[in-house]
């Protein structure tokens, strides 16, 4: 029987030594029920259900019964890729491996590869075959950014980087061609199985075509032939957008029909701001034309200042794992659905979060809305001569056009949350309104002057499908409705009871997290458990929707490798946490590592709001987590599929806590990973703040 275990209490690590993508791809082609992905790690499978569809045990039985046959190698596709040879760290590689620099090329071009899995980023994928005399350790100092199309080695596995990030690997050379676009179907080009070659060329071209099919010299039968150089496939683009400079096949933001090109605004090369992920059409600008004259017919909603940080968010996109893609979603996704259900909506309607408030919003039209999670002083003007009325959280309130909507600093917690009855109609990309900063999908970070669409209500105050036409439902200024009850889901985004206790209240003591222990307890000391539960952790300024760096005593490993530091059977107390000054490091992965990325740090602080903002810069890190192993050599966990809430704990003992935007895989083991219902409450924790852990069995 395949051996399996829990990883919290709404996900299986299955063992799967050499036939992880076979098994994950035969899992998923089951379509069992309440199961929503299986992704593959380098040696072991992760099962993710909806938190209470299966007994874990049953599952076990059930994935055991799978048949995973795996597919004939030679009848794979075939991904053929063009290579500029001139990485920084070619010279390197050379010296490392005692080999002159053409001899280290020559090496990696001669290789067939395989595609073994797909992780830390959307389209990253991991390549097996890598000959043994270039396996070279990753950098011993991240990389803040690596460029889109960086053909890197690390740890004897070979890689392509989709698209920007921080990465800690070597870099050989780079490539035009295009490893993942969101409107593409499907939209990595690589798969788990698929054959890989990387073909030697001098230069690589300016562009590439931009029409999808570009006929040109035909290549090997079998061969799907790459963007980047004579004869291949050009990359799709949609209409009217335009490529950002300097990154091949990452698409700008497209402008709206009619639109002029402003400096500064959508549509222009080489825009100030920062890169918009899918800033589509559902954005106007301030300076787009409306034929009405007015902007409250272009849209619901104005952002007058967007705070340290709001994003559009509903519950994310699962099942899109296998592919690289985190689900995202809202961080304390519980506090979400309770302000849509306040406010008559779906519990999956996209709304808006706010990091640490700070935000102000012009209503163009009616609206009828909610506020929910972190408690903040939030007020309505109305009019010009109004004076502001406070609004009460947790009751649905409604909005005239044209009033002000001031969301302050929460007295507690990290995260407010805003639902508008219809939703936030802003375009899906990949099924999701979401914006996952890391992996940089679905819309930007707002900035001051984004208008946001509101979707159709239908009937008696309950949303109908966005797009759909109907009544809205409010009771002027201040009125409260009561819509009707729908069910409410948890943190993780699946039926639960919403009647928990609010997250937005100040917290005098440490908050309390129910933990289950595993997958990977057994790398730790015997006692690691006990310590982990029996003292008290404090959250560093190193925190983001990826994750939770946290301080207190180190967890020590048993397997080599161990920390250094406080021993898990030591009383003596930790070292001093981390400074808050500046970005911490890296993209926890086994991909790569390094950032300047957001930190929320505690309210009132300029050096929070500093840090907050800098998560809106689109750079896809995170200050949260750090690099792992990938390919699980000595003294290291080979990378493997995670879930958030893992309390992943790197050589240094001290946990991370990952969160909604945590990358799909890591390399770090984890000792215990917080039970779904205990999500948000971890989500709306701030630095400074004191956690205790409780074993939940």
């Amino acid at each position: 029987m395949t051996a399996a275990r829990a990883a919290g209490d709404a996900a299986l690590l299955v063992e799967a030594a050499g036939r992880a993508g076979p098994l994950a791809a035969a899992i998923r082609a089951q379509r069992l029920p309440g199961v929503l992905d299986a992704v593959a790690g380098a040696r072991t499978v992760l099962v993710i259900t909806e938190p209470g569809s299966w007994d874990l045990g049953a599952l076990a039985a059930r994935v055991a019964a799978v048949p995973d046959a795996a597919p004939d190698p030679a009848g794979q596709p075939l991904a053929e890729i063009p290579v500029l040879y001139d990485g920084p760290d070619l010279a390197e590689v050379a010296g490392l491996t005692g080999l002159p620099v053409g001899e280290v090329v020559a090496r990696h071009a001669a290789r067939e590869y395989t595609v073994g899995w797909l992780g830390f980023c959307p389209g990253f994928g991991y390549l097996t075959g890598l000959d043994p005399a270039l396996e070279v350790p990753r950098l011993g100092t991240p990389r803040l950014r690596v460029p889109a199309g960086s053909v890197a080695v690390a740890g004897g596995l070979a890689a392509v980087y989709p698209s920007e990030s921080p990465g800690g690997w070597r870099l050989l050379g780079r490539t035009a061609a295009v490893l993942w676009n969101a409107e593409r179907e499907p939209p990595a080009l690589l798969a788990p199985g698929m054959r890989v070659r990387f073909r030697p060329v001098s230069e690589l071209p300016p562009d590439l075509p931009g029409t999808p099919g570009t006929p040109g010299t035909s290549g090997t039968p079998g061969t799907l032939r790459v963007p980047g150089t004579p004869g291949v496939f050009g990359t799709p683009r949609v209409p009217g957008t335009l490529r950002v400079p300097g990154t091949p096949g990452v698409f700008g933001t497209p402008r709206v029909s009619g639109t002029p090109r402003v400096p500064g605004m959508p549509g222009v090369p080489g825009m100030p701001r920062r890169v918009g992920f899918h800033d589509l059409e559902g954005f106007a600008s301030p300076s787009t034309p409306n034929p009405s004259g007015s902007w409250e017919a272009a849209a619901g909603i104005e952002v007058v200042r967007p705070g340290p940080l709001a994003t559009v968010q509903d519950l994310g996109r699962p099942g899109l794992g296998h592919l690289g893609v985190p689900r995202s979603g809202a961080a304390d996704a519980a506090s979400l659905q309770r302000a849509n259900q306040l406010a008559g909506n779906p519990p999956g309607a996209a709304g808006l979060e706010f990091t640490l408030g700070r935000a102000v919003l012009r209503f163009g039209r009616d609206a009828l809305a909610a506020i929910a999670g972190a408690a903040a002083p939030v007020t309505l003007t109305t009019g010009p001569n109004q004076a502001a009325i406070a609004v009460e959280s947790g009751v649905a309130f409604g909005v005239p056009a044209g009033a002000v909507l001031r969301i302050g600093t929460p007295v507690g917690g990290l995260r407010t949350y805003l639902a508008v009855q219809g939703g936030i109609d802003v375009p899906a990309v990949l099924g999701s309104r979401s914006a996952d900063l890391l992996s940089r999908l679905g819309p930007a970070p707002l900035r001051a002057g984004d208008l946001l669409p509101i979707g159709a209500a239908g009937p008696a105050g309950v949303a109908a499908p966005l797009g759909t036409a109907g009544p809205l439902d409010t009771t002027g200024p201040l009125g409260t409705a009561a819509p009707p009850s729908i069910a409410g889901h948890d943190a993780a985004g699946h039926p639960a009871s919403l009647t928990g206790p609010q997250q937005g209240q100040a917290v005098t003591g440490p908050v309390e997290l129910r933990v289950l222990p595993g997958p990977r307890d057994e790398w730790f000391a015997a006692a690691a458990i006990e310590l982990l539960c029996t003292g008290h952790y404090v959250v560093t300024p190193a925190c983001d929707r990826a994750g939770l760096r946290l301080h207190g005593r180190a967890l020590a490993r048993a397997t080599s490798g161990t920390t250094s530091g406080t021993t898990s059977g030591s009383s003596a107390p930790p070292p001093a946490p981390p400074a808050a000054a500046g970005p911490a490091s890296a993209r926890s992965s086994s991909g790569g590592s390094g950032s300047a990325a957001s930190s929320a740090a505690t309210s009132g602080s300029s050096a929070t709001t500093s840090a907050a903002t800098s998560a809106t810069s689109g750079s896809g890190a995170s200050a949260a987590t750090s690099a792992a192993s990938s390919s699980g050599s000595a003294g290291e966990l080979a990378s493997e599929g995670m879930v958030t809430g893992a309390l992943q704990v790197p050589p240094d003992g001290q946990p991370i806590l990952l969160l909604a935007d945590h990358p799909v895989t890591g390399g770090y083991p984890v000792i215990a990973v917080v039970r779904s219902a205990d999500i948000g409450a971890a989500a709306q924790l701030r630095p400074g703040q004191l956690v205790r852990f409780t074993v939940s069995r």
